[in-house]
């Protein structure tokens, strides 16, 4: 009798293949099991072309005297490319016939509109399936859940219920280096189907009595769970390492709040844990599951119980950021997150919002004057110079934009500090407005000034300028109560993702560049987007370079700035 492994193949089997890591899962459920066949699915990536001369060159220098930060770019530059994979296969061969196995390996390249794409992953895991079934039903076929993402492993095992004469079992390794051990025996995947209780999927509707969710790092795939549905309580599955406490906040009043401790790279224990909590459920409660947070060993212990239990499973994902049904992913809109402080707050450990911000339009006489400046933004870099450079600084500066091409700075001796142009004359209150002004506050009032049209169409839900996030201390006894931490020139939300703006009329460094995928990866989470607007272009390909490889933030200066914001947060097309 034959026996098949199934799996998909990632970065840690490609890296073992590379030399860059000791094994793989694949390689280690190869040298524990005792199969005949396997079949592998990869994801190809669409343009991803390079020649298997070119690969093989470029691995052979990587190897010799490549630097970790190279290596890591090339792994993530060459995966999921034709030559990639004809090279994972030959190792793969190679490495079975050291170990003196016989199989015969069969791989199946899978072209996919996006790494989530559910129906692409889906129809994928079920043509393996078919493949076996149609020519060895007999056979027993084990699905190897660890490599690839969760969705794939999720796929797997909604795939294995359209072939029920299959002998098939769920594997997975929560460790290259050990063998994967069976989640659930084959005999009890089939209860589901028959036990699962009829569920209206109707948008708005309190479809759950209770609803268990994975949560881990990422804060906002739970927070969809509660902003999607009406229930009468929720209980967060996780580590010793994250305290749901902080979901508390955003629980409806009335709410109940429970969160459960469990192993995270034990499936058997995430799965006991769920089942016997449920056993204080009443006997027809209507259980949801959200399983996009969590270890990938979580989701499939999750997973079973919540067939074990009747549920419905759903995930948040995918390039328009939805919500899909795991059981038979049909999908729906996500309720919109209406305000940016909700993104902070949500992400934030112990901080607060102490200034939150100028949210409404600016008259249309300051935005006439930004747009003047923007005119002069050339002449910009010498103003600079020139007040730093006076020897005999007077009280008070006067800026005139009469010529936009060449601006001029004078010293007086009487106030107040002004800007003029052909048209107008703008006063500031002190020389501290004034250089802040100067300096900088007029392009992150250009900025905001010309995307605030977008909130008033609808098409963004929530726009500030100049938000502030503090540290509150009082709670823990300090005389101050607050400590300014972090301030965003411009902040706005689509509903789904936190966009941060930082707003630069100098010189582009990497460090810039740095901080706001911190900064945005901190508030925005993984969805979130960083832009960084410069006034003038950047002088360096290294920093060019350094953006396309920060994958949450983009670059953009010229004159058509604004443009290129728009299309980056998706209100405006080619």
């Amino acid at each position: 009798m034959k026996e098949f492994l199934l799996t998909w193949y990632g970065i840690t089997d490609f890296r073992s293949s590379l030399g860059f890591e000791k094994s793989g899962p694949i390689l280690g459920a190869i040298a524990d099991g005792s199969y005949t066949d396997v079949i592998i699915l990869g994801y190809t990536k669409h343009g991803a072309n390079i020649s298997e001369d070119e690969f093989e060159k470029e691995l052979k220098r990587m190897q010799e005297i490549g630097l970790p930060d190279e290596k890591v770019k090339f792994t993530y530059d060459c995966a999921n490319c034709s030559a990639a994979h004809k090279h994972f296969i030959k190792f793969i061969q190679s490495r079975a016939l050291e170990m003196g196995k016989s199989l015969s390996i069969t791989f199946i390249p899978v072209s996919l509109s996006q790494l989530n794409d559910s129906e692409g992953i889906y129809a994928a895991s079920v043509h393996a399936l078919q493949v076996v079934s149609d020519e060895h039903k007999d056979s027993l076929v084990s699905i190897f859940l660890s490599p690839g993402t969760p969705l794939m492993a999720f796929s797997w095992a909604l795939a294995a219920f359209k072939f029920p004469s299959l002998k098939k079992r769920l594997i997975a390794s929560s460790d290259p280096r050990k063998p994967p051990v069976p989640i659930m025996p084959p005999q009890e995947w089939l209860a589901w189907n028959s036990k699962k209780t009829p569920i209206l999927k109707k948008e708005g509707e309190n479809r759950f009595d209770v609803i268990y969710t994975l949560f881990g790092e990422q804060r906002i795939p739970a927070f969809w769970g509660i902003k999607q549905f009406e229930t009468r309580k929720h209980i967060f599955i996780t580590s010793a390492n994250y305290d749901a406490e902080c979901m508390k906040r955003f629980l409806p009043e009335l709410c109940e709040f429970e969160q459960c401790k469990v192993n995270p790279y034990s499936p058997q224990d995430v799965f006991d844990k769920i089942i016997v909590h449920a056993e204080r459920l009443p006997w027809d409660a209507r259980i949801g599951f959200n399983l996009t947070g969590g270890t990938k060993l979580m989701y499939a212990g999750a997973l079973n119980a919540c067939r074990k239990l009747g549920g419905v499973p759903f995930y948040v994902g995918g390039k328009n950021l939805e919500l899909v049904y795991l059981d038979d992913f049909t999908s729906e809109p996500l309720k919109p997150i209406e305000k940016v402080e909700t993104f902070i707050l949500l992400n934030s450990n112990g901080l607060g919002i102490s200034n939150q911000g100028r949210s409404d339009a600016e008259d249309e006489e300051s935005k006439k004057m930004t747009d003047v400046m923007w005119k002069s933004k050339k002449g910009m870099n010498r103003i600079y110079f020139e007040m730093e450079q006076m020897e005999q600084r007077k009280c008070y500066f006067e800026l005139s934009l009469e010529n936009p091409k060449e601006p001029e700075l004078s010293a007086l001796s009487e106030g107040p500090f002004k800007i003029s142009t052909k048209t107008a004359e703008y006063n500031f209150e002190d020389e501290a407005q004034f250089l802040t002004y100067i300096k900088g506050g007029w392009f992150e009032e250009y900025i905001y000034n010309h995307l605030y049209p977008l909130y008033e169409k609808g098409e963004l839900l929530d726009i500030r300028h100049g938000i502030k996030v503090d540290f509150d201390n009082n709670a823990k006894g300090n005389l101050a109560k607050h400590y300014d931490y972090q301030e965003i020139d411009v902040a706005l939300t689509d509903g789904k993702r936190l966009f941060i703006i930082e707003c630069k009329s100098g010189r582009a460094e990497i460090e810039q560049i740095e901080k706001l995928s911190t900064i945005t990866r901190y508030y925005g989470g993984i969805e979130g987007r960083g832009i960084l607007a410069y006034s003038k272009d950047p002088d360096s390909d290294i920093i060019l370079k350094k953006v396309k490889e920060t994958p949450n933030v983009d670059m953009v200066f010229g004159e058509n700035i604004i443009h290129q914001i728009k299309k980056i947060i998706g209100c405006e097309n080619d």
